[in-house]
């Protein structure tokens, strides 16, 4: 019997060829690896820190990342998971070990099954499963594909609940993505996961393992001997396919060149976050670079702030004269709609008042352009200066 992951099933999914790249640890995947070691000890009873130190120390990941690594397990203990009840901890009661790990094997037919490790599983107060899974990147995509295959394996291993729920913990962005699962769902879910890993086993046995670019090209080790990553390279949008009226019959043909155009953005994307990382290592290394007159420089703006809402509505209220309830509604619609309920001096206070009261939640870096405020050394090959030239 032979047996697949949801990772393998999504890389299939979005890009055959890419099943040929080998793994590459990369200081996020080695990070990500250290946090899920330590919160896995935290869940077993022990200390998140002491695992955490010794994983990382173990893969070599610096000391600079031991805050977000804090930060990643003080959102992991707010979720107050009820440790009494959970089943298991990174699939602790699976089937197989592979590379030191345990992974749980599940059939799903005669020939094939699901493999995979959860990192947690326990049951809710309510009486449902919930399947947890620790995220430590900062993307926000939702993996249906993943959140699938781990409902149908609990679904499969552990038997019938009132309800399945999957939970994806983003620890450094501090937020869950939610799914609940009930028969009719992951009936659905069989149905779609069960074609896609036949299609999956056929190609892989075949070696027909097209080519097919997409956003996530920038992270694969095979790009320089991928025809279809080169073309796309070179693609671009043609204004008779686009320039079409929109009927039902014409449908077939808009979905079609969507996915051709949505396939030549993604490359884009890609090739422009890679451009990204190679001008933002330029500017660590060398800080403010002026060319040709005008000046270039990464600068790091605050792009999110977290605010203490009661402390604000409570001042503000005082500043008003009117209940902190009832600020509220006016705040729905943003601080300027309470701003027009004060005065000159009071609207200085007010903004004092959130200026102290919020923190810094992320930052982003930004790509700034001026015209140079040093004049050239040089004008001419003569060496004449502005003042002579003119």
């Amino acid at each position: 019997m032979e047996f697949v992951s949801a990772s393998k099933l999504k890389a299939f999914r979005t890009c055959p060829y890419s099943l040929k790249d080998k793994f590459k640890s990369s200081l996020a995947t080695l990070f990500g690896d250290a946090v899920h070691t330590g919160l896995a000890a935290y869940m077993t009873g022990k200390e998140f820190l002491p695992a955490y130190r010794a994983k990382a120390s173990l893969l070599g990941v610096p000391m600079d990342k031991e805050p977000d690594a804090v930060k990643s397990f003080e959102f992991a203990e707010s979720l107050n998971i009820p440790v009494e009840n959970i089943i298991t901890v990174e699939s602790a009661d699976g089937d197989k070990v592979y590379f030191d790990k345990k992974f749980f094997e599940i059939p799903f037919a005669d020939s094939w099954g699901i493999r995979g490790a959860m990192d947690l599983v326990y049951v809710a107060d309510d009486g449902g499963l919930v399947i947890l899974d620790w995220k430590t990147g900062q993307t926000k995509e939702e993996d249906d594909l993943q959140l699938a295959v781990y409902a149908l394996a609990a679904w499969k291993k552990y038997g019938s609940f009132p309800y399945i729920k999957t939970v994806f913990a983003y620890v450094q962005q501090g937020f869950t993505q939610t799914t609940f699962w009930d028969a009719e769902t992951l009936v659905g879910a069989l149905e779609y996961v069960k074609p896609l890993a036949a299609e999956y086993f056929s190609a892989v046995k075949s070696g027909n393992l097209p080519q097919k670019p997409h956003k996530w090209c920038k992270f694969c080790g095979l790009t320089e001997t991928c025809e279809a990553y080169k073309r796309q390279l070179e693609a671009k949008p043609d204004r008779a396919s686009y320039d079409i009226e929109p009927t039902l019959e014409n449908l077939p043909a808009i979905l079609e060149y969507h996915d051709k155009v949505k396939a030549i953005a993604d490359t884009a994307y890609s090739i422009q976050a890679m451009m990204k990382e190679k001008y933002e290592a330029i500017f660590a290394e060398h800080g403010k670079v002026t060319i040709g007159g005008r000046s270039y420089e990464v600068k790091e703006k605050v792009s999110r702030y977290a605010y203490d809402l009661p402390t604000i509505f409570n001042a503000a209220s005082e500043i008003i004269g009117r209940p902190p309830l009832e600020l509220c509604e006016y705040s729905s619609s943003g601080a300027k709609e309470i701003e027009k309920l004060l005065d000159k001096d009071s609207k200085k206070l007010f903004k004092a008042i959130i200026e102290n009261n919020r923190e810094v939640k992320s930052k982003a870096k930004t790509l700034t352009i001026s015209i140079a405020k040093e004049a050239p050394q040089e004008l001419d090959p003569e060496g004449r200066d502005i003042a002579e030239a003119a």
